[in-house]
């Protein structure tokens, strides 16, 4: 529940109809502490505030207390909403005794606009109250002004049962004059477009898919986040099946509750997720990229609606041991149906790791949202379809010692959206490329050779960036482990042993190729023969055998995506060419280093309009080091406009620039922080109000705008909101 920040004035007094009453005839009562609810509706055309109202108390004459007043939009049920607001309360000094009026006068006034239908909700503290059992759940009493309709009691607000119908016991005093309550909203923020230009982009911070309403594609599937120390692994596979660890415990979760539990920081919310820390947001009901990209917490989700209180419905449970924690979903209904639902995630607070494993997934009258995103804001990456992550990141056939029984074949690797499909046919025969340079490489050396960016193992292999385990010593851990991608036809070579034929290395139209023409196996004579192609342009790849006897050492023979520390276990490559698994290459996910392929805008918060100044503070990142100044834009409308049409093409205008923010760059940098907007505190409500940011840079080569060179990044269409 959240606290109504906005302070109601209080109205001048007019001619009104004032009081609305019940009856005090009660035939019921509730206990200690307990909660009354009803709707009240307006029907003023100049609303009206509501000061103070008489209650029946069952306590005995004399008792004291107090009461709280809870709103939320249209009706009071259900009462276990999270949308309820405190906006009101009163001091009971001396309640009157059972059946009989007792004042209580709120410390701040209730305003109710023309129109206005709110549910409400009385708590009481040190207190109980009679109240009537009514005939009909229909039952209504009014004023010219003032409507109220008979609701509901529970013995604790907001959870368990609600008795209903039940009728409160009160006369409501109230003056002619008020407006309807800013009921909270949440702020958001969406990107808009994208930027221009070549900025760096290595991943996003989040990855999710939004699937629609009903039954979930990935039953039977479990998504694996693997953390690589740079970011995330994450690969679809098949689920073992769900099972309830021993332990666990039932969280008997309402609807549309979160939860705090165990000892490791988490929470878990009936909606199908779990989060690091304080929740993503009691809000969280139905399932909005936006508000999965602005998470204050870490969390992993396949949120829709659930309703693990409905009766009949499977229940939440939560077990924690040596540091993972386990929240399963068994068999909870969708939101009104009976649809039941099994899905588990786990999330390792040892390395960061996490799952989600479906059983039956039939889901609910809502979306799907699936995936993991870290604390904070994160840009949007757009939606992945995750059931085409399923496959393996790496694939090996690791043999014995002596000739390998893939010669004179070729290992083909034609990519595809998220992977690669694999065939193994005969070679076709392969010469030393003209223009290829020999190497003159010494045993268990790696060399950086051409502009592609590759780097070349004397052992057998050929890998696309730095850093890779330079050893003799087959293993597939080190495969599975060397930080960036490689192909590898692996052993132990010695390619500066008398009489050895050399490696060479070529590259054209974007094409590196790595040929090891008659290579000795070490301590041996005998003459390897294999080249290793990478296609820079299509990420195509290959290897193809002639003759290789090899040496006393094992062969290792495949691909592994860099850093990707899943092992898929060994291939017979030769064995079944036909069946050869799907490769996927990972999207990696890290917390530091987010963006879009060019310059781009992310929020660092959300607009939010509290009781002080908030700074909207947002971060434009990718900016080239030649540039001269950054300007921030922001404006009341997205005019959406082409800016080949003035010189920068490829840009776009997200942000009418209504106002603009002007920096100098002093000094290279690929990202600065501003302040998109100052947000003033009330009583003038900005809640639902919305505005756009963009940021420009100038000093590129890229264009030739006013001598300067342009960029324009993403836009943002943000969204005040009061929490």
């Amino acid at each position: 529940m959240h606290f109504l920040s906005t302070v109601l004035v209080s109205a001048v007094a007019l001619t009104a109809q004032s009081p609305l009453t019940t009856t005090f005839a009660s035939n019921n009562g509730g206990g200690t502490g307990g909660a009354l609810y009803f709707d009240l509706e307006c029907l003023s055309a100049n609303g009206i505030s509501i000061t103070d109202l008489d209650l029946n108390f069952s306590s005995q004459a004399g008792q004291s207390g107090s009461i709280d007043i809870y709103i939320k939009s249209n009706s009071w049920l259900p009462h276990t909403s999270i949308d309820y607001e405190l906006v009101a309360s009163g001091t009971v000094a001396s309640a009157a005794g059972p059946n009989l009026p007792t004042n209580v006068v709120l410390n701040t006034p209730l305003e109710l606009g023309n129109g206005c239908k709110m549910g409400i909700a009385i708590v009481q503290h040190g207190l109980s109250s009679h109240y009537t059992t009514a005939n009909t759940s229909t039952v209504t009493y009014a004023t010219t002004e003032l409507e109220l309709s008979v609701g509901g009691a529970s013995n604790s607000p907001f959870v368990g049962t609600a008795f209903s119908p039940r009728l409160i016991n009160t006369s409501i005093y109230y003056t002619t004059s008020g407006a309807c309550p800013i009921i909270q909203s949440m702020a958001t923020v969406a990107t808009v477009g994208a930027g221009c230009g070549a900025g760096a982009f290595t991943s996003w911070a989040s990855i999710y898919e939004l699937a629609a309403a009903g039954a979930l594609d990935l039953a039977g599937k479990k998504l694996v986040g693997t953390n690589t120390g740079n970011g995330y692994e994450i690969l679809l596979e098949t689920g073992p099946g769900i099972a309830l660890p021993l332990g666990s415990f039932n969280l008997n979760l309402f609807d549309d509750e979160q939860l705090p539990v165990g000892t490791l920081g988490m929470v878990v919310s009936s909606d199908c997720w779990m989060a690091i820390g304080s929740g993503p947001s009691t809000q969280f009901i139905t399932p909005t990229v936006e508000q999965f990209l602005v998470s204050p917490a870490t969390g992993v989700f396949s949120w829709t609606d659930l309703e693990p209180d409905a009766v009949g419905s499977g229940s939440v449970y939560y077990h924690e041991s040596a540091g993972v924690a386990t929240a399963s979903y068994m068999g909870v209904f969708g939101k009104d149906t009976t649809n039941q639902n099994f899905v588990q995630i786990k999330f390792d607070t040892n390395n960061n790791n996490w799952s989600i494993e479906w059983g039956a997934a039939p889901g609910s009258p809502e979306p799907w949202l699936i995936g993991f995103t870290p604390a904070g804001s994160s840009a949007d990456g757009g939606a992945t379809d995750l059931s085409t992550l399923e496959g393996v990141a790496s694939i090996y056939d690791l043999q014995d010692p002596g000739a390998l029984d893939l010669a004179n074949q070729k290992l083909s690797a034609g990519r595809t959206g998220n992977g690669y499909n694999l065939s193994l046919d005969p070679g076709t025969g392969f010469t030393v490329p003209a223009g290829a340079v020999n190497l003159n490489m010494t045993d268990d050396e790696v060399r950086p050779v051409g502009t592609l960016g590759m780097y070349i193992g004397e052992n057998g292999w050929m890998a696309m960036g730095p850093g890779n385990d330079p050893t003799w010593d087959v293993d597939p851990t080190t495969l599975l482990s060397n930080p960036s991608t490689a192909v590898y036809s692996w052993t132990d070579l010695e390619a500066d042993a008398t009489g050895s034929g050399g490696i060479y290395y070529s590259e054209a139209n974007g094409i590196a190729t790595a040929t090891y023409d008659g290579v000795y196996g070490w301590g041996d004579t005998l003459a390897n023969y294999f080249q290793i192609q990478i296609n820079t342009n299509t990420n195509d790849w290959s290897i193809e055998w002639g003759l290789v006897p090899g040496d006393s050492w094992d062969w290792l023979v495949g691909y592994s995506y860099g850093g990707s520390i899943t092992d898929p276990g060994m291939t017979d490559i030769s064995a079944s060419p036909a069946l050869l698994p799907q490769i996927v290459d990972p999207a990696l996910t890290t917390p530091s280093d987010v963006g879009t392929a060019g310059l781009s805008l992310v929020s660092v918060n959300r607009p939010v309009q509290g009781m002080v100044n908030y700074s909207f503070d947002v971060t434009t990142h990718g900016i080239p080091s030649t540039a001269l100044s950054h300007l921030g834009m922001i404006g009341l409308s997205n005019p959406n406009l082409d800016l080949s049409i003035i010189g920068i093409p490829g840009c776009f205008q997200y942000s009418s620039g209504d106002a603009l923010s002007f920096s100098i760059i002093s000094q290279p940098t690929s990202s600065l922080n501003w302040t998109g907007l100052t947000i003033p505190p009330g009583p003038v409500s900005l809640s639902g109000f919305k505005f756009y940011l963009q940021s420009a840079i100038f000093g590129t080569a890229e264009n030739t705008f006013f001598n300067l060179g342009a960029l324009t990044s993403n836009g943002l269409e943000c969204t005040i909101g009061n929490f």
